[in-house]
């Protein structure tokens, strides 16, 4: 094994070199651990500041007055900012500097802080959303914890928006953070939504509530999105974002975009989350109410006229729901380039033409029948063509350039019938493309062939299939 001595270098040059980097080596040692020790005083800084924060967490039932809200950080208390670029800068990375300055300059309140509302708010203050207020009158409950973002079994009892305020303070501190303990009403509605508001969030499962507060917020130029229901779905890739008037199979965004169009002349103009996932014979519905101590259902509610009822909820969807929605405020705050509307392909149009054309064939069938009106409508169609046959045709499985037709011809072709003669309905039509319309049209509904004779017994077995599924699913249309 080789000396000390015999490493040094014999000639002076090589001691001097030797002792240069050695030298370096020293001071760059140095430096890093001065600048370990700075960075770990940083942080230990920053959790006794959050630990300040928390203890100026406050509680109580009075509305608070926003009207002087203001938007910036800089009303917060000081942070390091290299901490607080560290903590972003993986958004910085993406979005840039310039959108990080917009979201930690923006305002949004999240009303309704349960499993969806949760997770939303929690990405918004994690992204670098500098300002937000929580609106929700409910506590934390042993059955949340399946789905809140960061609710634990110490919270249960507490209310949801000071369980929220307390864990995400811990995490981003310089991020303010209104919590009110309320339920939202149009009546305090101007308070409630007072100063300025980069965006609304509405997470709220009350159909009342919900309408009022989308109305209020259209009306007063509010941008709001918002999210309709994540309960009984399982599929996170039937998750859409869309405008409402776009919204398709889901039976609480069907009701309120009814309800906006109705009582307030709201037809679009809200984007809204939505699941386009289908139920079926293994789909859960709403359980039935089994109540842990004796008394009225209506005892278990969380505040007097709101229906306690159990729903089935996979943990994981609402979280999907939330993200979707923070992710959409995110990149609109950030001026990302994005599509208008995301993932949803609109299909009315294409909806409208098979409707078109379904009524010229009932028409016809029909004698040249004049005013032909089908029992169905473009939506109608659009779930038979997307759910009941997969967007495929019943023929040669092919996904383009789909038309309707009648499967079966109950009469001669072209003879005239009342109104009520051998009505067309769902469950008689099938999907093809427009050759394979055409000559189902002349050799079956016009010669009268049987389609078993027509077609062979994969065809006719997938056409029973659907038939199958068009019956099992009907009892979930609205």
């Amino acid at each position: 094994m080789p000396s000390l001595n015999s490493l040094i270098p014999a000639s002076h040059n090589g001691q001097l070199v030797l002792t240069a980097l050695i030298s370096s080596t020293v001071v760059a040692l140095t430096i890093l651990g001065a600048q370990k020790s700075l960075k770990e005083e940083r942080v230990r800084d920053l959790k006794r500041s959050i630990h300040e924060a928390i203890d100026e967490d406050e509680t109580g039932n009075a509305i608070p007055d926003f009207s002087s809200q203001r938007t910036s950080t800089s009303d917060s208390i000081p942070y390091d900012e290299a901490l607080i670029a560290e903590h972003l800068s993986r958004n910085t990375s993406f979005l840039g500097p310039e959108a990080i300055k917009q979201l930690r300059n923006a305002h949004v309140t999240v009303v309704g802080c349960g499993g969806v509302g949760s997770h939303c708010v929690a990405m918004l203050v994690r992204s670098g959303v500098g300002s937000v207020r929580l609106i929700d009158f409910d506590q934390v409950s042993l059955s949340s914890l399946n789905r809140h973002a960061v609710a634990t079994l110490a919270d249960v009892g507490t209310p949801k928006v000071d369980c929220l305020k307390k864990h995400l303070s811990a995490i981003a501190p310089w991020v303010k953070i209104d919590a009110v303990q309320r339920m939202w009403t149009l009546e305090h509605a101007a308070v409630l939504l007072g100063g300025p508001q980069s965006y609304v969030v509405d997470a709220i499962d009350n159909l009342d509530t919900k309408v009022d507060l989308l109305a209020y917020c259209t009306k007063n130029n509010i941008p709001v999105v918002s999210s309709m229901g994540s309960a009984c779905k399982a599929d996170p890739t039937r998750i859409h974002i869309a405008d409402i008037s776009l919204s398709q199979e889901d039976p609480l965004s069907r009701i309120v975009r009814r309800t906006l169009r109705v009582s307030h002349g709201i037809a679009s103009g809200i984007p809204t989350v939505f699941s386009s996932e289908k139920p079926n014979e293994a789909s859960p519905n709403l359980l039935p109410l089994v109540p842990p101590t004796e008394g009225e259902a209506g005892d278990l509610a969380p505040m007097a006229g709101f229906r306690a009822r159990i729903l089935p909820v996979l943990g994981t969807m609402p979280c999907v729901f939330g993200a979707t929605l923070a992710n959409y405020i995110i990149l609109q705050l950030s001026n990302f380039p994005q599509p208008t509307y995301g993932l949803w392909k609109d299909q009315t149009k294409a909806y409208a033409q098979m409707h078109a054309n379904l009524t010229g064939q009932e028409s016809r069938y029909r004698g040249n029948e004049k005013g032909t009106r089908l029992p169905m409508s473009e939506a109608d169609l659009g779930y038979l063509v997307e759910e009941v046959w997969g967007g495929r045709s019943v023929v040669s499985e092919l996904t383009s350039r789909l038309l309707f037709t009648r499967w079966q011809a109950e009469g001669t072709w072209g003879e005239e019938r009342t109104p009520q003669d051998d009505r067309l309905t769902m469950d008689k039509i099938v999907v093809m493309t427009k050759d394979e319309v055409r000559t189902h049209e002349e050799e079956v509904l016009k010669k009268g062939r049987p389609v078993e004779e027509v077609y062979p017994p994969e065809v006719l077995e997938r056409v029973r299939r659907g038939f199958e599924r068009g019956k099992a699913w009907k009892v979930f249309r609205v």
